[in-house]
């Protein structure tokens, strides 16, 4: 993934978090000291967050945000409040020029939340309307928004950058990078970009340290056919936290309709744990920096195999040459003969010393499948997984 050492930014939530989707006790996991981690750091971002002052941004039943015109785009965040067992419909509208630019409900994934991120809306104004059956005691408020800056991009580039246009490689290998998306998650220091890649119908598969909760799956959109500057990509909201895993670094989510009837998923199927021979020739398909999608095919090798990732106890990784820089978390790694074989996580440096070359790990496919057939049947039975 990035320059400087990383892992997953659950290092400190990890006590915080205790059990994941699975009931799995996260507690007992190690963490590999060799590793550490700041997701502002990790992931690339383009955007920054303000406060805004609650006293003044309650919605009752409307309220205008007006931030300073310097800020030409923003997402606006709602803390919602209810008092338990609250029930009735209502729904939020984010309106500029009388045009409505997002919607939340209280039927949808954001709206079950008490945390919601609308979506990036041009302008520096917006006015929010509340509407519906609101139970006594039930609050909204506009506390925060994040305005769109240039990207980070911590490097993941090993030697010279030999990253390439999607449509610049043959139909059969660009076939490959239909399932991979761009994903954008709203966090609190602002919107983050991964990269994910379908595996079924609905769902899609990443790294656990872009999206670690089911607040953030709510908060997520996943761009799909983004291959140039100039496509015209499909959005889809994701709507839920299917599967996690932190030693792994993995997290199935569900995306609301159903992308893959229009960009076909790959399929997960059981690898061997190990390769054949040093180096193999490779290939990732990613999203660099939440840039139009992108391949390193061209010095893209295996290094060592058989080696610790996140977890110490596990030797679940292989290391690459592959180029990627924030953003190219969660792609997949496949062999030169179009085997999906890995999920791409890290990169980090084996010292402090600026000169130590930097290495890139993935994560072998047959370690997540092994997972999700032991902790989620469900979700290894939609994908047609069998039991070993």
């Amino acid at each position: 993934m990035t320059r400087s050492a990383i892992v997953l930014s659950l290092l400190f939530l990890w006590f915080a978090r205790g059990l994941d989707v699975s009931g799995q006790d996260k507690s007992v996991i190690r963490t590999n000291p060799q590793f550490e981690i700041d997701r502002k750091r990790v992931l690339s971002v383009d955007s920054s967050v303000n406060e805004l002052d609650p006293a003044i941004a309650a919605i009752t039943p409307s309220v205008l945000v007006v931030v300073p015109a310097k800020y030409t785009s923003i997402s606006l965040h709602v803390s919602i409040s209810r008092p338990a067992g609250a029930n009735g419909q209502w729904r939020l509208r984010f309106l500029t020029n009388d045009i409505v630019r997002d919607e939340i409900g209280s039927d949808s994934e954001r709206g079950k939340l008490q945390s919601a991120w609308s979506s990036m809306i041009k302008g520096n104004s917006v006015l929010v309307e509340l509407s519906g059956g609101l139970s006594a005691g039930s609050s909204f408020v506009i506390d925060r928004y994040a305005y769109q800056t240039l990207p980070s991009e911590p490097q993941g580039i090993i030697g010279k950058n030999y990253m390439q246009s999607i449509g610049s490689v043959t139909p059969d290998v660009r076939a490959l990078g239909v399932a991979v998306s761009r994903l954008r998650t709203s966090t609190d220091f602002g919107e983050a970009f991964c990269t994910g890649f379908l595996v079924s119908t609905s769902l899609l598969l990443t790294n656990n340290h872009c999206i670690e909760t089911q607040t953030e799956a709510a908060n997520s959109i996943a761009d799909f056919g983004f291959d140039s500057s100039a496509s015209s990509y499909s959005s889809f909201r994701v709507q839920s936290l299917e599967a996690s895993s932190i030693g792994l670094d993995y997290s199935i989510v569900r995306v609301s309709g159903s992308p893959g009837k229009l960009f076909a998923p790959l399929s997960l199927e059981y690898r061997r744990k190990s390769f054949s021979g040093i180096p193999n020739a490779l290939m990732v398909i990613e999203h660099p920096a939440g840039r139009p999608k992108q391949i390193s095919i061209r010095n893209c090798t295996e290094v060592s195999d058989g080696i610790a990732g996140v977890d110490p106890d596990v030797v679940s990784d292989f290391s690459h040459l592959c180029n990627t820089v924030g953003g190219s978390s969660g792609s997949p790694v496949f062999l030169a003969s179009k085997e999906l074989i890995g999920l791409h996580h890290l990169g980090f440096t084996a010292s402090s010393t600026p000169k130590t070359p930097l290495v890139n790990q993935a994560v072998h496919m047959s370690y997540v499948i092994d997972d999700l057939v032991k902790y989620y049947p469900k979700i290894a039975g939609e994908l047609h997984l069998p039991p070993k």
